[in-house]
């Protein structure tokens, strides 16, 4: 059962509306309220949505259980970790970055990318 306690901890947390939440799901803005008014659970499909755009797991949410991060990918992690290390300017990017709401981070990495070069795929 989708426990609409964490839901309202994390979005308070994280400082997410509802109706953002519902945006995600592909619903109005009234849609997370009805959910909550009826008492009606959530498909898989919807949880895993929701878990993402929280920053958490669809289990916490379910109250599985009581651990609210997301597992870390450390393959790549220690990469980042010396990045940072070698990379002042990216250290800074990241400190401003704490500030940003998702959606502001977000559109700054989609700027980041379409600067990236272009690869050339013709042959010499």
């Amino acid at each position: 059962m989708f426990r609409y306690d964490r839901f309202k901890e994390l979005l308070d947390e994280y400082g997410i509306s509802r109706a953002h939440i519902g945006r995600k799901l592909g619903r109005d803005q009234f849609f997370i309220r009805d959910q909550i008014s009826r008492n009606n659970d959530f498909t898989d499909e919807q949880v895993w949505i929701i878990a993402d755009a929280l920053r958490t797991t669809p289990a916490y949410l379910r109250g599985e259980s009581d651990d609210p991060r997301q597992p870390a990918d450390n393959s790549d992690l220690l990469e980042e970790l010396q990045i940072l290390r070698d990379r002042p300017d990216i250290r800074m990017m990241l400190h401003v970055n704490k500030r940003m709401t998702p959606e502001q981070v977000q559109s700054m990495a989609n700027m980041m990318l379409s600067m990236q070069p272009k690869e050339n795929n013709d042959a010499d």
